[in-house]
């Protein structure tokens, strides 16, 4: 069971959206539209589940869960995603990288030259463990 926006604080892991900070925002967004209460049972839910595994969950196109053709310039690049990984193991989390298929379900080509590099900087050189520059 994963907790992501507030339950029971009796699930397996925690996956924050983008980052484990983004968990301030959603409890203030919870108090925002679902008033103080609710927002407290969220914040006691984090509180229980923010010593558990946790898994950041964020895409290759950082504005859009999916594909967007306005943001095709905007990819991340393989330093970045390299980056990525390296910021997810300092919390010990796991990343789960959405990349938004194209129409007929094939990767963007940007995305896949990207995703190359990332791999074979990690066949070379390991898993990133620090922030580190292709």
């Amino acid at each position: 069971i994963s907790f992501k926006q507030g339950a029971n604080g009796d699930e397996d892991f925690a996956a924050p959206e983008r980052s484990l900070h983004s968990m301030k925002k959603t409890i203030a967004n919870i108090a925002k539209n679902y008033g103080s209460k609710s927002a407290e049972i969220a914040r006691l839910s984090w509180e229980k589940n923010s010593i558990k595994q946790f898994e950041i969950c964020d895409t290759l196109l950082p504005k859009s869960w999916g594909y967007d053709e306005r943001q095709v310039a905007n990819h991340r690049s393989a330093d970045e995603v390299l980056h990525m990984l390296s910021e997810a193991h300092k919390i010990r989390a796991n990343l789960l990288l959405n990349t938004g298929p194209l129409g007929d379900g094939s990767i963007h080509p940007i995305d896949e030259v990207t995703l190359c590099k990332a791999g074979k900087h990690i066949r070379k050189h390991g898993f990133p463990k620090s922030t580190m520059k292709l």
